[in-house]
């Protein structure tokens, strides 16, 4: 039984099974938080169970975490998608080359929630891990529902599995700009593995291949949900509209039940939900995200907020031999979702009615339920303010259209410091404003976009391709949409990364500390505080710095893995370009690291 409430943990989904290792991944998401992003590189290198806040707190953990599997995971999400961060991270330079946004080709967005592993086992042997959610990769702690399976691929084709190898094909026509074709490559051979996988759901329902299901792209035009026979149905999503709710209500001439969020049952005529056997709505003590406002009419979602309410999205249709099908995955109870207007994805599986029936499910669901009334305080937008709700809409997607931003980075006269600028072109409506700022500044920072437009006196670790607008009606100042760009940017040294490791590592300790990540061993029980008085000699000696031990587990990943050297390698060296650096390189590791160059020089 898909147990909802025992939601899947989006941190669990790419770390390895026992004997493996991560080996590439890739996530398709309507939003994405890099914050978010920033955390599952980490939680696959550090196996912890903290929660992503206790995960975000330490950068030189986050930054050699980004180094080893960092580069193997990739996030496809649509191109105005990603939120503008809260805060600032250095780190989100190491980003730049996984984040890749995409357009639906429909007039539609790119709104589909699928997440898929490859792991390779000591000798080589692949497996592929897939889960269908309801979410996006971002903060939200909604009611949601993840299908996981994995399986090794086989000789034969498993008809079900082919179409996921069918969209990730398709992303690379999707993408703007369009992917590497390194990655465009990578992306077809594990379709190709994909599709020879055969995928068994959980426990309970019948051991036969999951059918997965596109929508949106060539060959996949529209949801079918291939079901026959409905007698009851039962029907959850955050969003709905009457032409879907009718086309899902007839498969249950028996009994239909639906629950969805107040505001939008609202917006249904009521000659609709009356034709439904129930009609409910989450606690109202439960608060609601604004999740993918993506059908007609309804506005973006709040970027900047993450809270909790519906985001589950599935239908159940017992048939009348006392079997259960559910469709599940992306797709709302709107029109755009059924008609691939949005580029979506669900899965669909089957199983004893008493088993995985309507009422396994519905009698655990519906204790935090209402019954659903007709709201009739309902306040209705005034006309002008829907104009203008319009005319950002438009405006936006005519920017998109149009834009050839990129971004220009040169040092200014003293050679420390860099100047930012954005060039290009762009058309925008003249009611509507456009602000700009790079994510690694403050958004006060941000300024009108009159192209160029420059940000002076810049750091070089603070120079990044992630682009941040904001566009607002003069009218309605307080009405507004904001997301994140990632732009082609120029002028920059390809070592970014390495200047940014070096700015967060600004003491002995954490030089010792990045130096035991790099050995592979965990530093939790040997962090000795020098605030108390403490020396760093002291601290070396009692974090198990003995001279032969140190030496010994260096050498041994010289012989054994000598790449897994070459980033503190970078920094020793750029530590000692500066009096300030080498003062925190203690004179006895200095020793042992001439050993080791030598050793890595034969």
């Amino acid at each position: 039984m898909l147990a909802y409430d025992n939601r899947a943990v989006a941190l669990e989904l790419f770390r390895p099974p026992s004997g493996s290792r991560l080996d590439f991944a890739v996530v398709l998401s309507y939003t994405l938080n890099l914050e978010a992003l920033l955390a599952l590189p980490l939680a696959v290198v550090s196996h912890q169970e903290a929660g992503i806040e206790e995960l975000l707190q330490d950068p030189i953990r986050l930054l050699q975490s980004l180094r080893e599997v960092g580069d193997k995971i990739h996030v496809f999400v649509d191109e105005t998608g990603v939120h503008v961060p809260q805060r600032r991270h250095p780190v989100f330079v190491a980003l730049e080359s996984c984040v890749h946004l995409v357009r639906a080709p429909n007039d539609g967005v790119f709104h589909p929630k699928l997440w898929v592993a490859r792991f390779l086992q000591s000798d080589g042997t692949p497996s592929i891990r897939v889960a269908i959610l309801s979410r996006n990769l971002t903060y939200d702690r909604s009611l949601d529902l993840a299908l996981v399976s994995e399986a090794r691929p086989r000789e034969e084709l498993v008809p079900g599995s082919k179409p996921i190898r069918d969209l990730l094909e398709e992303l690379t026509s999707l993408s703007r700009p369009r992917i590497p074709k390194n990655l465009s490559t990578r992306l077809n051979t594990m379709g190709e593995e994909i599709s020879r996988c055969e995928f068994l759901p959980p426990e309970g329902f019948h051991q036969s291949p999951i059918e997965f299901q596109p929508i949106g792209i060539p060959g996949y035009p529209r949801l079918n949900l291939n079901v026959e026979y409905g007698k009851r149905v039962f029907a959850v999503a955050p969003f709905v509209n009457r032409s879907a709710l009718d086309a899902v209500r007839v498969l249950g001439p028996t009994e239909s039940r639906l629950i969805s969020r107040p505001h939008e049952l609202d917006t249904v005529p009521a000659e609709c939900l009356e034709e439904w056997s129930s009609v409910k709505f989450l606690d109202d003590d439960i608060n609601y995200s604004d999740e993918e406002m993506v059908d007609e009419d309804i506005s973006n979602e709040d970027t900047n907020t993450s809270l909790a309410g519906l985001h589950a999205k599935f239908v159940v249709v017992e048939h009348k031999r006392s079997q259960a099908t559910w469709t599940l995955g992306s797709a709302n109870l709107t029109a755009a979702a059924f008609n691939g207007h949005n580029v979506e994805i669900v899965a669909q599986l089957s199983g004893h009615a008493n088993r995985v029936g309507i009422d396994s499910v519905w009698k655990e669901i519906e204790v935090f339920c209402h019954e659903y009334k007709s709201s009739q305080e309902m306040k209705e937008r005034s006309e002008e303010e829907q104009n203008a709700r319009k005319l950002l809409n438009e405006a936006e997607s005519n920017f998109l259209d149009s834009q050839t931003l990129r971004i220009s980075c040169k040092p200014e006269d003293s050679g420390e410091l860099w100047e930012w600028s954005l060039i290009g072109g762009f058309k925008i409506d003249q009611d509507v404003k456009v602000h700009a700022w790079p994510i690694s500044v403050n958004k006060d920072e941000s300024k009108e976009l009159q192209l160029p437009v420059s940000w002076q006196s810049m750091p070089e670790e603070r120079l990044i391709s992630f682009v941040a607008f904001r566009f607002s009606v003069q009218k309605f100042p307080d009405l507004d949409e904001s997301f994140v760009l990632n732009l082609q940017i120029s002028g920059v040294c390809p070592d970014r990364v390495d200047k940014v490791l070096r700015s967060v590592i600004d003491s002995t300790e954490k030089l010792l500390l990045f130096l035991r990540l790099l050995l592979g061993e965990n530093h939790d029980d040997w962090i000795v505080s020098s605030e108390n008085g403490t020396k760093v000699q002291d601290v070396f000696y009692k974090a198990g710095f003995a001279l032969e031990t140190l030496l010994e587990d260096l050498l041994r990943v010289v012989s054994r893995h000598p790449d897994r050297l070459e980033p503190f390698q970078k920094l020793i060296a750029n530590l000692n370009e500066t009096p300030e650096g080498r003062a925190l390189i203690p004179k006895k590791l200095e020793t042992l690291w001439q050993a080791v160059e030598q050793a890595l020089a034969k």
